[in-house]
């Protein structure tokens, strides 16, 4: 069964988002994944945390999720028409993800946090960080990313955002900070033009 033929992210010129998905429960979990691979996320990688679901942990069954979870890709990118060819990762720690962000091409992080700690939006880190080739996303699970894990995030130059809005479910969070980010990075030009 093919799906729609929608128009290709890859004109627009965006950079590669990379989402760091805190594990919620599963079943919140392929929810995210469907969304994120419709919205052209490049990759995505489960993150095991302090407050990740307790249905995950380094055992085979997480594998053979994985493979659930590839599948949920692939129907979601039949579905939607979308050209980027979105990868998920197998469960890792945050140092283990961070390692992997840190490889290659330049790129800018953000952390959504549910309590303003900093003054920074969107556009004004974007605006620091000029010629970037992927954008990473950090999002907690449902007890949200803990003190410990947002210093390590921040020592990696990943970026505390909140949004003025009520504070969001995981599964919310993830479509919302996607979308959020990608119409900044697609109106960024006309922004500063405005400036």
């Amino acid at each position: 069964e093919t799906g729609v033929n929608a128009s290709s992210l890859n004109e627009i010129k965006l950079p590669e988002i990379w989402l760091f998905q805190f594990l919620p429960k599963m079943q919140k979990m392929d929810l995210i994944i469907r969304q994120s691979t419709e919205c052209g996320v490049t990759k995505i990688i489960p993150i095991i945390s302090d407050f990740s679901s307790k249905d995950f942990s380094y055992k085979k069954d997480d594998f053979e999720r994985t493979a659930r979870w590839e599948r949920i890709v692939k129907e979601a990118r039949q579905q939607s028409g979308s050209a980027i060819n979105t990868t998920i990762e197998n469960p890792m720690l945050l140092e283990d993800a961070l390692k992997m962000w840190n490889e290659g091409a330049k790129g800018c992080g953000f952390v959504l946090h549910e309590e303003r700690k900093k003054k920074k939006n969107i556009f004004s880190v974007l605006k620091e960080n000029t010629n970037i080739n992927k954008i990473g996303i950090a999002v907690g699970s449902e007890g949200g990313i803990s003190e410990k894990e947002i210093c390590v995030l921040q020592e990696t130059d990943f970026n505390l955002v909140h949004f003025k809005t009520n504070v969001l479910r995981a599964e919310t969070a993830s479509l919302y900070g996607i979308a959020a980010i990608q119409t900044a990075m697609t109106e960024l030009d006309e922004w500063h033009i405005h400036e």
